[in-house]
């Protein structure tokens, strides 16, 4: 009897304290994209030296619009679709995020001209998530999140643009 309730209580302990929980999960909200957003961009963002850093009040992500080349804009008609789907992607809220953006990068404009700035690129097995605020300049306003769902945000990406 004392083996069983020893198993049990052993059980138990390592269920309730053995198990790693999942940071909490973001998703950006559709109608705040909807009413803010003018233009997305697909951009290929030059990063000859991704890291990935811890962002906070000393070191955080920089985006320079001119290490950009824009690939292709997605099709006003486009946007709503586009941004309900952004929407379903499952983001962690993390402090991790790429130094800059790497490769293939969404860049949506919004009305006040600031831009949200999205990618994730996976080099030798490292996905190099960023996903933040920038303003009109590329001064960098806010770290949002970290990537969750990079498949699915390929797949978005091939769906909704011809030059991928």
């Amino acid at each position: 009897m004392k083996k069983l309730i020893l198993f049990i209580t052993l059980l138990f302990t390592l269920t309730l304290f053995g198990c790693v929980s999942d940071p909490n999960t973001y998703y950006f909200d559709s109608n705040i994209l909807l009413s803010n957003t003018v233009k997305i961009e697909l951009v290929y963002y030059q990063n000859d030296a991704p890291e990935m850093i811890v962002v906070d009040q000393t070191d955080f992500p920089n985006f320079d619009y001119d290490r950009s080349m824009v690939i292709e804009t997605l099709d006003s008609s486009l946007l709503e679709p586009f941004i309900l789907e952004l929407s379903l992607i499952t983001f962690h809220i993390q402090n991790k995020s790429s130094n800059s953006p790497v490769g293939n990068t969404l860049i949506l404009h919004q009305t006040n001209g600031n831009m949200i700035v999205i990618s994730c690129t996976l080099i030798d097995g490292t996905a190099y998530s960023f996903v933040s605020t920038f303003d009109s300049d590329s001064h960098f306003i806010e770290h949002i999140a970290r990537f969750a769902d990079r498949p699915k945000f390929d797949e978005m990406l091939q769906k909704y643009f011809n030059s991928i």
